[in-house]
C-alpha cells in the first residue's frame, strides 16, 4: 500500500532538488575554488549569456592568485559568426587569425566576469588594468585612449576585497558596461576599448592562460554540430 508523504516533508523534498539543481548549474574554477553560474544575465547585456570557460589571473614569479575569471557569450549568436570554423580542434580556434578577429568583434554579446581572489587595492587594480590595457588601446586610436581614461576612473576606490564581482559587458553597438560589486559604473560606447580589453583576455598574450584555453574548448563544444 502507498503512502503519501506529508505536505511537509514535499516540500523539503522540493526545495532540496531546487538547491541540487541550482548548484549543478556553475563551474568552479579550481584554483581558486570560485564558482561561476552556467548561465547569466549580465548587466548591460539583452539576454542571459553562456559560460564558454573560467581560468585565474597569477601575478609575479610566486605565481599569486589575483582573480578567477569566467567569459561568458550569446552562443547563439556565437556559434552563426563562427559557423565557418565547426569542427576545429581548439587550439587550432586559438591560433587562427580570423577566428581572434571574430572573437573580438561585435558580431556577438560577451561579458567577462572576474571574482577576486584577494584583497587588492584600488589604485593598485587600476594600475594593473592599464598595464595590459593601455598597449593594446594605443593601437586602436585616440577614440580608446579617451575610453581608456573613463575605464580608469571607476577604479577610485580604496580596496578591491577578496569575492567581489567585476563585471565587463560587450553589448551590440560597441557598449561596454562595467559593474563592479553589482554597482553599475557606466557604459563606453567604443568599438575599438571593447577589443582592446577582451584583448588582454583573449589576445595572443592573455593575462589568464587558463582562461583563455578554456574559452576557446568553449568555443569548440558550442560549434560542434
Amino acid at each position: 500500500m502507498l503512502v503519501a508523504a506529508p505536505r511537509g516533508a514535499l516540500a523539503l523534498l522540493f526545495a532540496c532538488s531546487l538547491l541540487a539543481t541550482s548548484a549543478q548549474a556553475a563551474t568552479r574554477e579550481p584554483s581558486t575554488g570560485k564558482s561561476f553560474e552556467d548561465r547569466f544575465t549580465p548587466p548591460g547585456a539583452s539576454q542571459a549569456l553562456d559560460l564558454l570557460g573560467v581560468g585565474v589571473r597569477t601575478k609575479t614569479f610566486l605565481k599569486v592568485k589575483v582573480y578567477a575569471a569566467g567569459l561568458y557569450a550569446d552562443t547563439s549568436a556565437l556559434r552563426e559568426t563562427l559557423s565557418p570554423f565547426k569542427g576545429r580542434a581548439p587550439a587550432d580556434l586559438a591560433k587562427d587569425a580570423a577566428v581572434k578577429k571574430a572573437m573580438l568583434g561585435d558580431g556577438f554579446e560577451k561579458s567577462v566576469r572576474l571574482v577576486m581572489a584577494r584583497d587588492v587595492d584600488g589604485e593598485d587594480m587600476a594600475e594593473a588594468f592599464s598595464e595590459s590595457v593601455e598597449p593594446r588601446v594605443a593601437r586602436q586610436g585616440a577614440a580608446a585612449v579617451s575610453a581608456l581614461a573613463t575605464f580608469k576612473s571607476y577604479f577610485k576606490m580604496d580596496e578591491v576585497k577578496e569575492d567581489t564581482d567585476l563585471v565587463f559587458t560587450w553589448a551590440k553597438g560597441g557598449k561596454l558596461t562595467t559593474t563592479i560589486a553589482g554597482r553599475k559604473m557606466g557604459t563606453i560606447e567604443s568599438e575599438a576599448f571593447c577589443r582592446a580589453l577582451y584583448d588582454v583576455f583573449l589576445g595572443s598574450d592573455a593575462v589568464s592562460p587558463s582562461l583563455k584555453s578554456n574559452v576557446y574548448k568553449g568555443v569548440a563544444r558550442t560549434l560542434t554540430p
